[in-house]
């Protein structure tokens, strides 16, 4: 994947999440851990934040490539990291690639008419 189809993917997946209410992980920081003296308020926004989290985990899963799927993946519990990591991973796959096209600019040879 290069950067424009990156960029892309990036933007598209996060306008999905927000088509179907699922971006409240990436709008607002996770609420604290419950607690037995929760209030019902803070239980139900920690319920809601955590089903928004999980969907957007599976849905973004479906959606990378294989290039960039491992077991670091597994370790990932919330969507901002999920994406961090991705971006990361890109950053890296993106250097690359742009090293392996220089490579290949330097050992072509003119080949005169």
């Amino acid at each position: 994947m290069l950067e424009p189809q990156f960029r892309g993917w990036k933007e598209n997946t996060q306008i999905i999440l927000g088509y179907v209410d699922l971006d409240l992980t990436l709008r607002t920081e996770q609420p604290a851990v419950l607690m037995d003296k929760s209030f019902a308020n803070e239980k139900e926004d920690f319920d809601q934040w955590d089903r928004s989290n999980r969907m957007s985990l599976m849905i973004i899963k479906c959606g990378i490539p294989e290039t960039f799927k491992g077991a670091v993946f597994d370790k990932v519990t919330t969507v901002k990291e999920f994406l961090a990591e991705i971006e990361r991973r890109f950053a890296k796959s993106d250097k690359a690639e742009t090293n392996k096209l220089l490579a290949n600019l330097v050992s072509l040879r003119y080949k005169g008419r």
